[in-house]
């Protein structure tokens, strides 16, 4: 299904019609040609065939835009011209993003399915929206992260900012506190640990999805208890 691009859904029209180009194999309009510029031979046939591709590509192009933009890329002459034409005059708006990831990270800044490297890299990446990657950018990024940590990793972040630790060896000082916790322990060994039911590993067996089985003890007290109440119905 066309998305119809009215200007303030890049992100979505974007993904859907580069979808539509790959389908037809018209990318390659968008790609700026190493040749570009540059004097050489282009067959006739070659020449019709890329104009074939531009028209359709236009055509494809009109259909998902609105009746305003539609106007506004009227004289471009080719797909990449009215496509950068488009882009410029919608820039992407990151902001609210960045500020939803960061409210995240201040709410809890580690996963509990990620390394503290994974976790740290994360919050410098998004931290870096605003701040320049130089060294100096790096250290404050990284004492910002270390403030945020939860109350299992005070003492070592304290001790990480006093000493003035790198960010490297500090990661490895928190990752070892990570994997002491109790629910890192217990995730481990629930890796390893085999279930009584099925006899696979990976789960326990209250967990498990096979049937389960009855023993033959169990069987018999199964019968036991229902004996009872069958005689009580015959009556």
């Amino acid at each position: 299904m066309t998305t119809i691009f009215d200007g303030t859904n890049w992100g979505q029209w974007d993904a859907n019609f580069i979808l539509q180009l790959q389908a037809e194999k018209l990318q390659y309009l968008l790609t700026e040609s190493p040749m570009e510029g540059v004097e050489r031979d282009v067959t006739t046939s070659e020449e019709i065939k890329k104009q074939k591709d531009e028209d359709l590509a236009k055509r494809i192009l009109e259909l998902s835009l609105s009746r305003f933009f539609r106007v506004m890329v009227k004289d471009t002459k080719t797909l990449k011209e009215a496509y950068d034409k488009l882009k410029k005059a919608c820039p992407v708006d990151t902001i609210d993003e960045t500020f939803e990831d960061m409210d995240k990270i201040r709410q809890n800044p580690l996963r509990k399915d990620a390394t503290i490297l994974q976790n740290w890299m994360y919050f410098q990446t998004v931290c870096n929206e605003y701040v320049e990657g130089s060294d100096e950018d790096e250290t404050i990024v990284f004492r910002i992260f270390l403030w945020l940590l939860p109350q299992e990793y005070r003492e070592v972040a304290k001790m990480c900012c006093r000493e003035k630790t790198k960010p490297d060896e500090a990661i490895k000082q928190l990752e070892m506190i990570r994997r002491a916790k109790p629910d890192s322990q217990a995730k481990y060994n629930k890796a390893k640990s085999k279930c009584f039911n099925c006899g696979k590993e990976g789960h326990l067996k209250t967990e498990c999805w096979s049937k389960k089985k009855t023993s033959t003890k169990q069987k018999a007290n199964q019968a036991t208890e229902e004996k009872p109440s069958r005689d009580k119905t015959d009556s």
